[in-house]
Parts: structure tokens; sequence; C-alpha cells
């Protein structure tokens, strides 16, 4: 049952959301349908949920949080998740979705690999990178 719009963005659903979505960090039992990066990011949430949750409820926007949770806690802000590639698409789908991204996310894409691109100074060099590496997992 979705709740009506005025009380999705409340301070204590906002909290009761985190908290399920996080599991029992303060007897360790976290979500176990959690990967490493997200049970890290709960671990920041626990102690601070509440100033969390009251600028989420205001709609403020996520970049904005960041800043201002970054006085209470610096590393929250700098967990990375990585760049999501299809690897389902054709060759010809996936060098166009490629040439949409930014130098930034396709560096991310190798550097998730662990592969390094000597040499790479273009866009084209990073691409051709990326579709030389495509067979290899991203999962460790």
């Amino acid at each position: 049952m979705t709740p009506p719009e005025r009380e999705r963005h409340t301070t204590s659903l906002i909290t009761a959301r985190s908290c399920r979505h996080c599991g029992d960090l303060q007897n360790e039992q976290p979500n176990p349908a959690l990967n490493a990066r997200d049970r890290k990011m709960c671990y920041y949430f626990e102690p601070i949920r509440a100033a969390i949750a009251q600028p989420f409820s205001t709609r403020m926007p996520k970049d904005r949080v960041c800043k201002r949770l970054k006085q209470s806690n610096g590393e929250i802000c700098n967990v990375k998740y990585q760049v999501q590639v299809d690897n389902n698409l054709s060759d010809e789908e996936m060098l166009a979705q490629l040439k949409k991204k930014r130098v930034k996310e396709l560096k991310g894409i190798l550097n998730d690999r662990g592969v390094k691109c000597e040499g790479c100074l273009e866009k084209d060099d990073f691409i051709k990178k990326i579709m030389a590496t495509n067979g290899m997992s991203t999962d460790f």
C-alpha cells in the first residue's frame, strides 16, 4: 500500500524505510540483500539517520544534502558505485551507449574492471579499450 503523496516525504516514514532497507545494524543483522557498498552506506547512515531524513523530507537536492552531511561525517559522500554497463547488448548498441557517456564514466568502467588505459587521450581510446575488455567481470 502506497501512502498518500503528502505522507511520502515525512521524516518518520523516511527513517522507517531506511531502517527496513538497511536491516538491524545495532544487533549486527544487516539486510542480506545488500552489497558491500550499500552496507557501508547503511553503517554511515545509522548514527545520523534523523539528520538524513530531515533534508530529504523537504525534498532538498541530494548534492545539497551531501554537502550538509559532510560537516558531521566527511566519508558519507565518498562512497562510489560502479558505472552500470549492460553486457547483454550487441556491440553496436554498446558502442552507441558508450559514446553517450562522459570520459569520467568511461574511466570508471575501466577502473572497475581493473584495467589501465595507458596512452588513452581521447574518448575514442577509452571506448576501444572498454570494447576490448568487454567480457571482463566487474564483480569482486
